[in-house]
C-alpha cells in the first residue's frame, strides 16, 4: 500500500483554503507585494527563493522517509515536484506489510513541523509563514490522516505530532534527514536502492515508544 494514496486534493478548494489562511493578515497590509527578503518579513511560501523553497520540501519528504523507516516501513521512492507551480511539493512512498493507523498518522502529520522548523532555523520566523507550512503546505498530509478518520479507524493527531517530534529530534534521526534531503535536493528523485544507501550510511536509531491506542490488531494491510 502506498501511504500517498489518499483523498484527491481539488487545486480550486485549495487555492481559496490558502487565500482564507493569509485573509485577515492581507487586509492589514498597505501592499500586496509578497517580499522574498529579508526571511523574517517572507509571510508565505510562495516568496521563498527557489533554492530555499526546494530544500525546505526536500527536508519535508526527508522527514516522512524517515519517519516510514522508524516505524517499521519501507521509502521505495522520493521526489521534488519539477517547478514551483505544483500544488504538491514533493511525493513519497512507502511499504509494509501491515502498519497501525496511528503509526501512519505519526508518519503524515510529523514531517510539517520538521518543515516549519527547518525554515524558523534559517530566518523564515513570520507567524504567517508558519501558519503557511504547518497548515497549507500540510493538507495532503491531513487529508490522508481525515480519511482514516472517515473510514472509523481511531487515531490520536496531537499524540502524533508529539511521537514525531521526539524521533526527528534524535541526533541520529536529524543527520539521516539531513543526508536525505541533501541527496534528494541534488537528484530530485530517489528509488529504493538510493534511499537505503542513505540510510546504511546513517543507521538510524531505535526510535522512543510510540503510543498507540490500546491493543488491538493492525489496521492498515500493505
Amino acid at each position: 500500500m502506498n501511504l500517498q494514496e489518499f483523498a484527491e486534493i481539488d487545486p480550486a478548494a485549495a487555492s481559496r483554503f490558502h487565500l482564507k489562511l493569509h485573509g485577515p493578515f492581507l487586509e492589514t497590509l498597505s501592499s500586496r507585494v509578497l517580499p522574498s527578503e529579508p526571511p523574517a518579513e517572507v509571510w508565505c511560501h510562495e516568496g521563498l527563493p527557489d533554492e530555499v523553497l526546494k530544500a525546505s520540501q526536500a527536508v519535508h519528504e526527508a522527514a516522512h522517509a524517515v519517519l516510514a523507516k522508524s516505524l517499521g516501513a519501507t521509502p521505495v521512492h522520493m521526489e521534488l515536484a519539477p517547478g514551483r507551480d505544483e500544488l504538491v511539493g514533493g511525493g513519497y512512498r512507502v511499504e509494509f506489510d501491515q502498519l497501525d493507523a496511528q503509526h501512519a498518522t505519526v508518519i503524515h502529520l510529523g514531517a510539517g513541523p520538521a518543515h516549519a522548523r527547518w525554515l524558523w532555523d534559517r530566518g523564515y520566523t513570520h507567524p504567517q509563514m508558519q501558519r503557511c507550512v504547518l497548515e497549507y503546505c500540510t493538507i495532503g498530509d491531513a487529508a490522508a490522516v481525515d480519511s482514516y478518520i472517515a473510514g472509523g479507524l481511531l487515531v490520536d493527531r496531537e499524540q502524533a505530532l508529539q511521537d514525531a517530534e521526539r524521533i526527528l529530534a534524535m541526533p541520529g534521526t536529524v543527520l539521516a534527514v539531513e543526508a536525505l534531503a541533501g541527496r534528494l535536493l541534488a537528484e530530485r528523485r530517489l528509488d529504493r536502492r538510493q534511499i537505503a544507501q542513505v540510510f546504511d550510511n546513517h543507521p538510524l536509531p531505535p526510535p522512543p515508544p510510540v503510543w498507540l491506542p490500546g491493543t488491538r490488531l493492525p489496521i492498515i494491510a500493505g
